[in-house]
């Protein structure tokens, strides 16, 4: 992060950060913890979609499987078992989606080999 001069111009103690200031001082701060400073300031990030969707319901997430890559139906499986409560129907429904893609994955080299 950078530092930035800033002056306390008010006639309170003022706290950024981690630095003290009183009326008058002018000390190095972070600047993005500037009051009103909004130059450099980084956007807030976009939520996961993997971490959205494992928060729905059951039937939710299980409806999404058909549409996520095979890196992202591995991620959620790991996300999912990793939970406090893993769902059985929704580790259920990956094992599934998992054993289709394999299967026409399977049937597809068969047919390329003929």
């Amino acid at each position: 992060m950078a530092k930035k001069p800033y002056t306390n111009e008010t006639d309170s103690i003022q706290h950024i950060g981690t630095v003290t200031l009183w009326p008058g001082e002018t000390r190095e701060v972070e600047e993005t913890l500037i009051p009103g400073q909004t130059a450099h300031q980084e956007s807030p990030q976009e939520p996961d979609p993997l971490v959205l969707l494992i928060q729905g319901n059951a039937p939710e997430v299980i409806a999404a499987l058909p549409t996520l890559d095979d890196e992202q139906l591995s991620l959620l499986d790991e996300m999912e078992r990793a939970a406090e409560k893993p769902r059985k129907g929704v580790l259920q429904a990956i094992a599934e989606e998992k054993l289709t893609r394999a299967d026409r994955a399977q049937a597809g080299q068969g047919e390329t080999s003929g």
